[in-house]
């Protein structure tokens, strides 16, 4: 062998030592990037928004090896987070649509979500790997293939999207039927014409036992058929029992649903017009929250007891399960709740939304502004709610004005003659600056020779010109052109009217007259953005009145739903605001407002439900019936639980005798049975020492 060849193949040996050990570090180098070690950059290197890195995007894209392509798909979803528009790269995104690899298939379904609306055309092509994604292994593959479907808005693809729905519907996984919930109101914008076959997948998805899925399911529903009450008969109180369990989201859509379902299917809690009076109600007008020994032989007894309204029992329930809302994280669902108590609750109950309300108050100043903003509507009608928290309303020089004009407009609302003093000497704090810098120039102006006043002018004013007030820093300026004369300041018309600064200063003057440019139009519903904006937008619906007379409610009298499983239960929390009204509603009744909706757990207080029947008589009180019954029932229990005794006593006995008996059988079927596994357990021993 030649010298060449040993040097050709010392060179090939390099060769391929160099290219292994590039790998070794290049295969190095992407390890660290995927687990996000320092020296792999942390994700930062798809922002680079070069031409060179933008150019190398296509290639990418159509390389064989899967990291490339990953890189190239991380490059688009950084450009799209930073708002650059890649839809240029659609056609190389779209063929990777087919790609084994799952972390490429979510990235791609992430870019075809953004730009599919765009790219109509394009998204069709590949359609028919979305549907054959449908039933992949992964559930998060067969969410987002409905979610990229539902985005393309092509109205002639409207069939198979309805297809992928009901087929998402059936899905083991929770999340694809939330997914498919949320595809409704997709496919009902893209063609009106199936609202029919969608409405059916909504009756489906109301029985889904999941709270992950219902919070959706009623999103869709109000999007659909926000009138179509028969529908949430069946479902009210299952609603009303996994209403705590949803997602914050899912319970602002509840909320805002059970709102206008109670707005239809109850009375009205106050008849009297305990909701529009601006005086407190001095007590509950339910007839079970009476004192018993009341005296109703009085004329105004008897005219209360008539003006009586017995809620209906599902109200209570609702009222009920929505009381631990009041403590959620959440401002939106806390002012869901305050919307549903100020319009569906009885006017003494619904002073517990004060306190939760108040609380919000402490969140950033865009989330207060909208508060207070539902605050000063709430008490131009009811001013009694907040009149305990009025120094929560107290302007701070910190807050910007639209904050301190509403504050102001609040106070005005909730202002009495035993707080105004209260509230005046908060005001006077902030009014009597401007009244010192006046005083101080009168002062001056009375005594122009006076080297004292004119120290402490100047002093006033030299406080003033550094306050955080505008006002006070104007009103400083001007005085001080009039007061502390400068060699610079030669202008003939200053000079006169330093010469008449006594007519002006002294002279009296008509008190100010003030316009309020804060104003909350009562016409809209509280919560609503159109109260916020002062005008209808689109989207709004007034609540609707209340039913003249009471709907029938046992409509909602239903068996178990299909697909609920087990009995849902209301936990009744204790919390700031709830134990008042736990006890108002538990009453004598205890559960039976969710009676229905605790399965297998019977009533005990049959007494307490014969006793509100006892004591009415032809429309009145009667204790005498009360005591006749409640005797009889009495000597019933007594002579029921003596013959209870003698049977359970005889049982006692003959279980006894026959516990016996059997024990000796037993006893000596158990000694057989022993002495054969023993003779079974030494056969075994003596052919185990054998082997």
């Amino acid at each position: 062998m030649e010298v060449s060849d040993y040097f050709n193949k010392a060179r090939t040996f390099a060769e391929n030592a160099a290219k292994l050990s590039q790998k070794m570090s290049q295969g190095i180098v992407d390890n660290a990037r995927e687990l996000g070690f320092p020296g792999g950059d942390s994700g930062a290197q798809y922002f680079d928004t070069s031409e060179e890195k933008m150019r190398n995007i296509r290639r990418q894209l159509d390389a064989k090896n899967d990291r490339e392509k990953l890189d190239g798909l991380k490059r688009l979803i950084a450009m799209i987070s930073k708002g650059r528009d890649v839809s240029e790269f659609f056609p190389d995104v779209v063929k990777n649509v087919v790609s084994q690899n799952i972390e490429i298939r979510k990235l791609v379904y992430i870019y075809l979500l953004r730009y599919a609306e765009q790219e109509p055309d394009l998204a069709l092509l590949s359609i028919n790997s979305f549907q054959k994604d449908l039933s992949d292994k992964n559930q998060i593959i067969r969410a987002m293939a409905l979610r990229v479907m539902s985005g393309i808005r092509v109205p002639v693809i409207s069939p198979i999207v309805l297809l992928g729905i009901k087929k998402c519907t059936t899905d083991s996984s929770p999340y694809v039927r939330k997914t498919a919930a949320h595809a409704i109101p997709k496919c009902y914008s893209l063609d009106a014409t199936q609202k029919d076959a969608l409405i059916e997948i909504v009756v489906t998805l109301l029985k889904d036992r999941s709270n992950i899925t219902i919070g959706s399911t009623i999103m869709a529903f109000n999007e659909l058929c926000p009138s179509r009450f028969d529908l949430i008969h069946p479902c009210f109180r299952k609603l009303c029992g996994v209403l705590a369990d949803c997602d914050e989201w899912g319970q602002m859509a509840i909320l805002d649903l059970l709102l206008r379902y109670g707005r239809t299917q109850f009375l009205n809690p106050n008849p009297n017009g305990e909701g529009e009076s601006r005086t407190p109600p001095k007590a509950s007008n339910n007839a079970r929250n009476r004192e018993f020994y009341s005296d109703s032989s009085d004329e105004e007894d008897e005219k209360s007891v008539d003006s009586i309204v017995e809620m209906d029992e599902d109200h209570e329930l609702l009222l009920r399960s929505c009381i631990p809302l009041l403590q959620s994280r959440n401002s939106g669902v806390v002012l869901e709740v305050a919307k549903l108590f100020y319009y569906l609750a009885p006017a003494h109950d619904a002073q517990k939304i004060a306190r939760p309300l108040v609380r919000l108050l402490r969140n950033h100043r865009e989330l207060q502004y909208v508060v207070l903003a539902n605050i000063s509507v709430m008490s131009k009608k009811r001013p009694y709610l907040f009149e305990p928290f009025l120094q929560q309303f107290y302007v701070q020089s910190s807050e910007p004005a639209f904050i301190r004009d509403t504050k102001l407009d609040i106070l005005t609302n909730i202002v009495t003659e035993s707080n105004i003093h209260m509230l005046l000497n908060e005001l006077q704090n902030h009014a009597t600056k401007l009244q010192i810098l006046t005083l101080s120039a009168k002062l001056v102006c009375l005594n122009p020779s006076h080297t004292t006043l004119d120290n402490l002018n100047q002093y006033v004013l030299n406080l003033a010109r550094y306050d955080l007030n505008y006002d006070v820093r104007d009103r400083a300026r001007f005085l001080r052109v009039l007061t502390l004369p400068t060699s610079d300041q030669q202008s003939p018309g200053l000079e006169v009217l330093k010469q008449q600064l006594k007519r002006v200063l002294m002279s009296d003057k008509e008190p100010p007259v003030t316009e309020n440019t804060v104003q909350y139009d009562a016409e809209y519903s509280v919560g609503s953005l159109s109260m916020l904006a002062n005008q209808p937008l689109p989207g709004y619906e007034p609540l609707p009145d209340y039913p003249t007379e009471r709907p029938d409610p046992s409509v909602r009298d239903v068996e178990e739903l299909e697909g609920w499983g087990g009995s849902q239960t209301v936990v009744l929390e204790h919390g700031f605001g709830s134990d008042s009204f736990d006890s108002r509603y538990r009453g004598e009744r205890g559960f039976s407002g969710a009676s229905t909706a605790i399965s297998g757990i019977e009533a005990s207080g049959i007494s307490s439900v014969r006793s509100t029947a006892a004591k009415k008589k032809d429309g009145n009180y009667d204790l005498d019936a009360f005591y006749e019954e409640s005797t009889d029932e009495e000597d019933e229990e007594e002579d029921y639980s003596s013959s209870e005794e003698e049977s359970s006593e005889n049982d006692v006995e003959e279980s006894s005798e026959e516990e016996a008996d059997s024990s000796d059988e037993d006893g000596e079927e158990y000694s057989s049975e022993y002495e054969e596994e023993i003779e079974v357990q030494k056969s075994e021993l003596v052919q185990k020492s054998r082997k």
